[in-house]
Parts: C-alpha cells; structure tokens; sequence
C-alpha cells in the first residue's frame, strides 16, 4: 500500500465511491482513500472520463484542462 501524499501517516486504500461534484452534478469514480485523514485521489483516467463526459453535457469550458 502507498503512503498518503496529504498526511503521510496514512496508507491508501482502493476505493469506487469518489464522488465529483460538477456544477450540481455528481460523478461517481474509482480511486483511492487514505485510511487516516480520509483525502481521496481519484485515478487520472477517472477523471479525464468525467471531464470528457461534463464537456459533452456542457458543464466544463474547454479552456480548462486535466494537468498531469
């Protein structure tokens, strides 16, 4: 298990409940929780299917972009 990246005491646990909150819409997606302080980091590729998917509904400008 990775150390959380946020407290570093915490270990990171697989999760598929983060839920994203995009202009009053809710995006569930998988990623990962820390034991401890409870931070979450969804996976990258969870989240450029959101942004693709809140582009399509027109909830996200095109001018902002996932940064790596």
């Amino acid at each position: 298990m990775k150390t959380c990246p946020k407290c570093q005491k915490g270990k990171l646990e697989k999760v598929d409940d983060i839920t994203l909150d995009i202009e009053k819409h809710i995006f569930v997606v998988a990623g990962e929780r820390c034991v401890s302080c409870q931070e979450e980091f969804p996976y990258e590729k969870e989240t450029q299917k959101t942004i693709d998917i809140a582009r399509k509904l027109g909830l996200w400008p095109e001018s902002v972009k996932l940064q790596h």
